[in-house]
């Protein structure tokens, strides 16, 4: 997943693009419950006005640490959102929609505007297709 996003990273650069690739970490690195998980800081992201937000699937829904990342960040203020999955099973209904659609529920209650999504099968024989679609549409919205 964070290969992808340096490739986005890579083509907003290229488009002469303003372009901030923020890792999130965990405090412990670890989480197993929602409760638990605690992050080392929270972007400031009064300063941007696109992101580009994006998670791995576990468990057939977005991972806990994305999850809990979009309910402890601040308000969007109607910022553009662009979302992006990545999940190892073959078919987007196998956890890849449950995830975008979440998190689409959890920006959109933080006043952000969710502009795209995106669901990338790792084991998909279009999985390269996939990743270069949403490369450029990502460069292209932004």
């Amino acid at each position: 997943t964070l290969s992808i996003t340096e490739r986005i990273h890579e083509k907003l650069d290229q488009n002469h693009h303003e372009a901030t690739l923020v890792h999130i970490k965990t405090q412990d690195g670890k989480p197993f419950k929602k409760e638990d998980i605690r992050f080392q800081s929270l972007p400031d992201h009064r300063h941007y006005d696109t992101f580009v937000i994006e998670s791995p699937v576990h468990a057939f829904s977005v991972s806990l640490p994305m999850s809990a990342f979009l309910k402890q960040i601040d308000a969007f203020e109607q910022k553009k959102i662009i979302l992006f999955v990545t999940q190892r099973l073959a078919r987007p209904w196998m956890g890849g929609n449950q995830a975008i659609s979440l998190m689409k529920d959890l920006c959109i209650s933080k006043e952000g505007r969710v502009i795209g999504s995106h669901i990338i099968n790792w084991n998909s024989q279009q999985k390269d297709k996939q990743i270069s679609y949403l490369i450029e549409s990502t460069s292209a919205l932004v």
